[in-house]
């Protein structure tokens, strides 16, 4: 076909960043070394409490749907945000995701200008700056960033006829790509120019955090009168190694927002809930909690932090009995969540992430001098602490307080009988098991590199007491099986289920994804209606070997 494409489509080659990728592969195939210094991108590693968070939102179904706007939490998550870093107060109306800031700065000019108005670009410029203003048919003036003013706008030197032309201007520092970090006083000149000449300025703000030698990345938002003349492009691409996520911001006048608001709305439908949900918990990146502990100080106090916590849940809950008791508890559960996931305590609890930085069981290997790992105990400190925490209990079972617990979980009349003091046995118990829970969390955490409030819900309680009913209620080695088995089938054994099998080319039937739990809730019912007790009942491993021996030397007997 001869198509006549538009003047618009054939002006664009190429974006430079790809030219310089097909570049890049070129030379690579030809044995050539290669310097790459052409696309931004921080080359850490996103934190463990982000890919975590995305990864649980992307297991949700109502990540899949449009997403219609920003979520509450997001926008209460930048809120706090620009609080904490630049002392910026916004309103929710001032807030509006896009998808990066390269997306958003191309739009822009569509909500301001008209074909033939005059956009104020730097000189030189990121070229997005001046491709934007073009696909809306204005027309690029450039102002120069010259070496001898540090590379910082002489607004004087701005043809005032042009000025009063002028519907647009865009401005970026930290500059990309000169590097120039302007100061606070051009920001204050900045406002007073566009006021002047009724002009709208447009601050990206991408590289605030990515600074050096003691410059401060300032918010141009952060001076008196920013709001009434501009708006503000802030990302978490650079500053949090975020860029395929194409999480950015759009801040700043409300007028502005309103009117872009009802342009992108004919665009698409909002940024992807999933990474949505991760840049929740990026921009959380302060919280109560501002230092780190060795790991064995740390793994004890977040027991006695949570017996703690059950000793005050327990002072009025305890006093229930029987069903009313697990209805509290489940309740105090889920108010403590939701204690921290409330977005006004983000600051505090970091976005229900308090804790920022963790340990991972991979710390414990030994390395050498080159920082080569020579001896593996990833694998054995987990299991060796899990060791000693299952000894502990095992002791204090066979203890006289353990005794006292035995019969209050037996009969609590006749344990009240025999002189045992049931509200003081009952938190003990609930204390201490508490402690042990504390542990186990913290692990969990050191395996994760995050922990949530999220991930908490009333299904993992019903969980823990599923497997410690398929164990064996009385039996602590019944429930290390029962949690062996529990993940071992739910994760691994029936993961076969929930995929399509062929046997030649005959389709298995029901097979396809949710099966696995079908079946999985069918093995768990047979296991309870043929083991009332769990697998094990009350009895421990040494039980079994007393038993095989005692029969053992039975038969021997009956020889005889």
């Amino acid at each position: 076909m001869d198509w006549q494409f538009s003047a618009r489509a054939t002006r664009f080659a190429p974006n430079i960043f790809n030219l310089l990728k097909e570049l890049k592969q070129q030379r690579l195939r030809e044995g050539a070394p290669v310097f790459d210094l052409s696309v931004g991108t921080p080359d850490f590693p996103v934190a463990g409490h982000i890919r975590e968070a995305a990864a649980q939102a992307a297991r949700e179904p109502e990540s899949y749907k449009y997403a219609l706007g920003d979520l509450p939490e997001l926008t209460g998550a930048v809120q706090a945000w620009y609080a904490r870093r630049y002392a910026v107060a916004l309103a929710p109306e001032e807030i509006m995701g896009v998808y990066g800031s390269q997306e958003g700065i191309a739009h822009i000019a569509l909500t301001l200008c008209d074909p033939g108005d005059v956009v104020l670009v730097p000189d030189p410029c990121y070229p997005i700056f001046e491709v934007g203003p073009y696909l809306s048919g204005a027309q690029v003036a450039y102002y120069p960033l010259e070496a001898q003013n540090g590379y910082i706008p002489d607004l004087r030197a701005i043809d005032p006829a042009l000025a009063e032309r002028a519907k647009l201007m865009i401005v970026s520092f930290p500059a990309n790509p000169v590097g120039a970090v302007a100061p606070r006083a051009f920001y204050e000149e900045l406002v007073a120019f566009a006021r002047r000449y009724n002009i709208c300025i447009v601050h990206d703000n991408a590289y605030s955090e990515i600074v050096f030698d003691g410059a401060e990345g300032l918010s141009f938002l952060s001076v008196p009168g920013a709001m009434e003349v501009g708006v503000e492009f802030n990302s978490l691409s650079k500053t949090y190694n975020l860029t395929g996520a194409r999480v950015s911001f759009l801040l700043g006048n409300r007028a502005v927002l309103e009117r872009f608001r009802a342009l992108r709305t004919q665009i698409d439908y909002g940024l992807f809930p999933v990474a949505q949900r991760a840049a929740v918990y990026q921009y959380y990146d302060g919280g109560l909690i501002q230092f780190a502990m060795p790991v064995i100080p740390a793994l004890i106090l977040a027991g006695v932090v949570a017996a703690i916590f059950a000793f005050l849940i327990g002072l009025p809950v305890l006093r229930l009995k029987s069903d009313y008791l697990a209805i509290a508890t489940l309740g105090f559960a889920e108010i403590i969540r939701s204690i921290f996931q409330w977005d006004k305590l983000g600051a505090v609890t970091n976005g229900s992430n308090m804790l920022r930085l963790f340990p991972t069981f991979n710390d414990f290997n030994i390395k050498n001098a080159e920082g080569e790992v020579t001896l593996y105990l990833s694998t054995l400190v987990p299991f060796l602490i899990a060791g000693v925490c299952i000894a502990l209990i095992v002791a204090l079972i066979h203890s006289s307080y353990g005794r006292a617990f035995m019969a209050i979980r037996d009969d609590e009349v006749a344990a009240e009988a025999m002189g045992i003091n049931l509200a003081r046995h009952k938190q003990f118990a609930f204390c201490l098991s508490s402690f042990f829970a504390g542990v186990g969390g913290a692990m969990l955490a050191m395996y994760q590199n995050s922990v949530q409030a999220k991930s908490f819900t009333s299904a993992m309680t019903y969980e823990i007491l599923l497997i410690v009913v398929i164990g064996g209620i009385g039996s602590v080695t019944g429930s290390c099986i029962g949690s062996f088995l529990f993940v071992a089938c739910s994760e691994w054994w029936l993961r076969f289920l929930d995929q399509k099998q062929m046997i030649g080319e005959w389709e298995v039937p029901l097979l396809r994804n949710g099966f696995r739990l079908v079946v999985f809730s069918l093995i768990i019912m047979v296991v309870v209606l043929f083991f009332r007790q769990g697998i094990m009942g009350s009895r421990e491993l040494p039980d079994l070997f007393r038993k095989k021996a005692a029969a053992k030397a039975a038969g021997k007997g009956a020889g005889k």
